[in-house]
């Protein structure tokens, strides 16, 4: 049996059905909670993060494609030695480098993981096999300078179309907030900016925690600049907005929703700079 919790695969395979997903999109849904709760069991410091963080301390649900996870570890072999670890759960001891059956994770194909962990980005790209062809991607991504991720985590169940039953290490949502945000100084994406407005609409009293962790001297410029450029590149956000959101019943046009939205961010971005 290629998968980690068969029963809540085929859950989720079933309500998505009935709900009217795209098949596509119910099988990616299966496989990606699957692998989250495996790795959560076999990652030792590592905290969940991208849209499935962002889903779990929010439960606003917007379509995900990726398991990303956070780490302060910076070797690659501790990484590797994680992966079999998960491998190993699912039955399966065939190299980590090779395609193999189905559920098995490797390194991704045409990626050099050593050598994009040790690059710029310290990002390790795995990749979890769904056919001989299809797989869900899996980024492990080495942070070294936000030891305070790795001890305030928060413990919150998995959100996904069914009740998961398991809590997995997910990001704090301040440190979401900032991590998301200076991404945008790299690359400007519809899903941070739609994640950026999520943490802030669920935060609750939680928000002034965010603006006075984003406005500390060391991460106040980082923040506000991120900010601004997703405000302004917000008109190339409508589409990926709409798409990302068919299942999570969009209450007005993706226009209107991805205006308000950045003004929202405009005077978020205000509040941390008073707080500067």
């Amino acid at each position: 049996m290629p998968y980690f919790r068969p029963d809540l695969f085929e859950d989720i395979k079933g309500i998505a059905n009935r709900k009217g997903w795209e098949p596509t999109d119910v099988l990616r849904e299966a496989w990606l909670a699957d692998t989250i709760l495996l790795l959560s069991k076999c990652m030792g410091r590592a905290v969940l993060t991208g849209g499935s963080g962002v889903r779990n301390i929010t439960r606003i649900y917007r379509l995900t494609v990726d398991a990303d996870f956070d780490t302060d570890e910076s070797r690659i072999e501790t990484i590797y030695e994680w992966m079999t670890a998960a491998n190993k759960i699912l039955g399966t001891k065939i190299a980590l480098d090779s395609y193999g059956t189905i559920g098995m994770i490797t390194t991704q194909p045409g990626r050099n993981t050593k050598a994009a962990f040790e690059g710029p980005n310290r990002l390790a790209p795995f990749v979890r096999w769904v056919d001989e062809k299809q797989f869900v991607r899996i980024h492990v991504m080495f942070v070294p300078d936000m030891p305070e991720m790795f001890e305030e985590y928060e413990e919150t169940e998995l959100e996904t179309v069914v009740p998961a039953g398991a809590k997995v290490r997910t990001a704090n949502r301040k440190h979401l907030f900032f991590r998301k945000a200076t991404r945008a100084l790299k690359v400007s994406r519809p899903e941070d900016f739609m994640d950026l407005i999520f943490i802030l609409r669920a935060a609750g009293t939680s928000k002034e925690d965010i603006a006075t962790y984003c406005a500390h001297p060391k991460r106040c410029e980082g923040a506000i600049r991120g900010l601004e450029i997703l405000v302004s590149d917000r008109a190339n956000f409508v589409q990926k907005v709409s798409e990302r959101l068919v299942y999570a019943a969009l209450p007005k046009p993706a226009a209107q929703w991805v205006e308000e939205a950045a003004q929202e961010l405009d005077a978020f971005k205000c509040s941390i700079r008073e707080r500067s």
